[in-house]
């Protein structure tokens, strides 16, 4: 909605549980580049301010020439506060990967194999980056973009305690299953990946963010199921077969240039 001064306002439903934590988290990080909170109610809403631009899925589904300053991306998730780092160590992507591969194996049994080995392949049992604040679920949706910058991070309420990696490998997966399922839109979105996995390997390992990526695609070849698309098998194989090539080439990129998510 739009306030009277034309100021766009969101309105979040939560359960009413969760309200006030959520307001307090969005108060926590005000400095940080996320929406302002504006107050809660007993009864689950929350009232966020509307931060400039558009999602970055947006921006990649137009028509529009899309660039991206990989920089400001790493800035937003700087700016999150060392107070929201708190609690338990969040299990990673690679230590969840285990889970998604049996939920994979028990829709289709064709691909256990399969499914099983790239979560043996991404699966860690130590730290593999320092504890930082992390959003928790980091995708095109989620980051607000204007004049190709970065204005803000969406959907706070899982950040916490993590690695870096998570959020990195977190975005370059969901770009490269959003460039398979967009073909049209497909070379614009891998290039963006790829300025973005250019941007992230000046701080983390390029092999392991490619395993943190894996793991994530492997997370979303169990949806095609979940929501019964008509030809969720052969997208299940697709997704697989993206993981699989994300382990294969170790990295989101050959030799600079974006790797082709069809298949």
């Amino acid at each position: 909605m739009t306030t009277p001064d034309r100021r766009r306002v969101f309105v979040k439903v939560v359960r009413p549980s969760r309200a006030r934590d959520l307001h307090e988290r969005h108060r926590l990080a005000a400095s940080a580049a996320v929406p302002q909170s504006l107050g809660w109610t007993g009864d689950g809403l929350v009232l966020l301010a509307g931060l400039p631009g558009r999602t970055l899925r947006q921006e990649l589904l137009s028509d529009d020439v899309v660039t991206l300053d990989a920089g400001s991306v790493v800035s937003a998730l700087d700016s999150l506060p060392p107070e929201l780092a708190t609690g338990p160590r969040r299990r990673t992507w690679g230590q969840k990967a285990g889970h998604y591969a049996e939920v994979i194996a028990a829709a289709a049994p064709e691909f256990a194999g399969r499914a099983r080995a790239v979560a043996r392949a991404v699966d860690h049992d130590r730290p593999q980056g320092p504890d930082v604040p992390v959003h928790g679920d980091l995708y095109e949706n989620q980051l607000m973009v204007r004049d190709g910058r970065v204005t803000g991070l969406l959907d706070i309420d899982g950040a916490g305690r993590g690695e870096r990696l998570d959020d990195a490998g977190c975005l370059l997966g969901h770009l490269a299953v959003l460039a398979q399922l967009r073909p049209l839109r497909e070379k614009s979105i891998l290039d963006v990946g790829a300025t973005l996995e250019k941007r992230f390997t000046a701080d983390l390992d390029r092999e392991a963010l490619a395993l943190r990526a894996a793991a994530v695609v492997l997370s979303l070849a169990t949806g095609p199921h979940r929501v019964q698309e008509a030809d969720w098998r052969h997208q299940t194989g697709r997704r697989l077969a993206l993981a699989e090539r994300l382990l294969d080439e170790k990295s989101f990129t050959r030799n600079g240039v974006a790797v082709s998510s069809s298949a």
